[in-house]
């Protein structure tokens, strides 16, 4: 028999729930067993070297890489109807013991629902289900080209372009249902209370199963009869990153040596690689995923690696002391020093808002910027930006701010580890090691990310750091 046949629903709305119930994971309906389709994937990687000449070698790589999507173990299958909560009642007065562990739940189990309904199945709840046809499996296109040169036998350069491409990341896709941009307008009255088309026919726990119900929420189209359609985390999103990398090393007489790095970069994304950060958690706008498109939390223009590391030139073995007595050796010979300095840019920082008054019964919102740039000369804990030029987002919109902000970032990182090693031979065989590291040498702060709130009585303000004070670590080992 029609499951459809019987559906009141459809003669009460004029709606059609095959597409929803189908997005609901029946996977039967789907013609096949797997709740994913079988996919047969394509991974080359090539790799090119020619040395130009004694000095020069030229390198250049092209590969695909496959990662393993969240979805792989089908977590999506957990909202109703295709899951459900057995409460435990331990107690009635807070003292006595109603339901024991040997037998806890006495009036048996709530079990999920299932399909059994139909296109029923999850009415008038959040509808939270695999999109099956969308959890593709994620994959990224990296290449490079690079150049390393020769300027003398101990001295080396290095220049180098990369990139690569996310394909299919997944996305937190936000509710499907909500209001389109075009609804959302005070004439609608979204808020005003009108009589419940569903009423009877839902459940009344749900909220569309009132008498009355905001006008907003028939007006969400095929999905009115849920409360919310999503997330079914499809595999939508898209990341891009381009560098320019150089490196530079020199080898000193005398056991001492020294390298530089740095990397100017800018990395792109409407998903942030499946990570969101924004204290919102979810795609503010169904109706325009491009709107995401913005800098990703993780974007680091500069950055730069200085290290270094210096064989004392004392002991057995070295310029001075080589005759050394093995007591002094013992106590002057055999140190090493190590160094490593970064410094890089912040991230972009995220902005939020506590009020909704979006009205889009599904959209979410972000702040508003009046276009004025917000960057101060002087930035203090007290004051990172200029908070005048941020607002709470206009009623009947989705704020215009992109997830994040195009000049205005954390603090820059910055530190200094240190360590010094002391080797003592007995034999050729042992080797006493003793280390001395310290983390965060110069015990400079870096502050933590100010609070962007836009409607905090702290906004734009810095209450904490980012990084540990100095530490210092003293080990000793023996090697054999």
């Amino acid at each position: 028999m029609d499951p459809f046949a019987k559906n009141p629903l459809s003669d009460r709305t004029g709606l059609d729930l095959r597409g929803v119930y189908l997005f609901a994971g029946d996977d039967q309906s789907l013609g096949r067993r797997g709740i994913r389709s079988i996919e047969h994937k394509f991974n080359p990687r090539l790799g090119i070297a020619y040395q130009l000449n004694q000095k020069t070698v030229i390198r250049t790589g092209f590969g695909i890489f496959y990662g393993v999507p969240k979805f792989a173990a089908t977590d999506r299958y957990t909202g109703a109807p295709y899951a459900s909560t057995t409460p435990w009642n331990a107690t009635l007065d807070g003292i006595n013991p109603t339901n024991l562990l040997r037998n806890p739940f006495p009036q048996g189990y709530v079990l999920p629902i299932g399909r059994s309904l139909g296109a029923m199945s999850g009415v008038g709840f959040a509808l939270n289900s695999a999109w099956a046809t969308e959890m593709k499996t994620p994959y990224n296109q990296q290449w490079n080209f690079n150049v390393q040169r020769h300027l003398t036998a101990n001295m080396m350069v290095e220049f180098s372009y990369a990139g690569n491409k996310g394909t299919h990341n997944e996305i937190v896709q936000g509710d499907i249902g909500q209001l389109r941009p075009e609804q959302l307008t005070p004439a609608n009255n979204l808020l005003a209370l009108v009589p419940n088309p569903f009423f009877g026919l839902i459940d009344p726990a749900s909220p569309l199963g009132a008498a009355t119900v905001q006008r907003g929420r028939l007006l969400r189209g095929q999905y009115a009869e849920f409360t919310s359609v999503g997330p079914g985390n499809p595999a939508w999103g898209n990341s891009n990153y381009h560098s320019f990398q150089t490196r530079f090393e020199q080898r000193f007489g005398g056991g001492m040596s020294m390298g530089l790095a740095y990397t100017w970069s800018k990395s792109i994304a409407d998903s942030s690689d499946g990570i969101w950060n924004d204290g919102q958690g979810t795609l503010r706008n169904w109706h325009c995923r491009h709107c995401e498109r913005s800098l990703t939390t993780y974007d680091v223009p500069h950055r730069m690696v200085v290290n270094f590391n210096y064989e004392l030139p004392f002991g057995k073995g070295h310029k001075y002391g080589a005759n050394m007595h093995w007591l002094a050796n013992g106590i002057l010979g055999g140190w090493q020093t190590n160094g490593v300095f970064t410094i890089n840019s912040g991230q972009p920082l995220i902005f939020s808002q506590t009020v909704n008054n979006s009205f889009s019964f599904g959209g979410l919102q972000r702040p508003d910027v009046l276009g004025g740039d917000a960057r101060i000369p002087t930035r203090s804990i007290d004051k990172w930006y200029d908070t005048t030029q941020f607002r709470v987002a206009a009623s009947y919109t989705f704020g215009n701010l992109s997830r994040t902000h195009a000049n205005l970032r954390n603090d820059f990182t910055r530190g200094l580890n240190f360590s010094m090693f002391k080797n003592t031979r007995f034999s050729e065989r042992f080797n006493l090691q003793f280390r001395a590291e310290a983390f965060n040498l110069t015990n400079t702060p870096i502050f933590a990310s100010p609070n962007n709130n836009v409607e905090s009585g702290a906004f734009g303000t810095i209450t904490g750091q980012s990084n540990g004070p100095r530490t210092i670590q003293l080990g000793l080992k023996l090697l054999f």
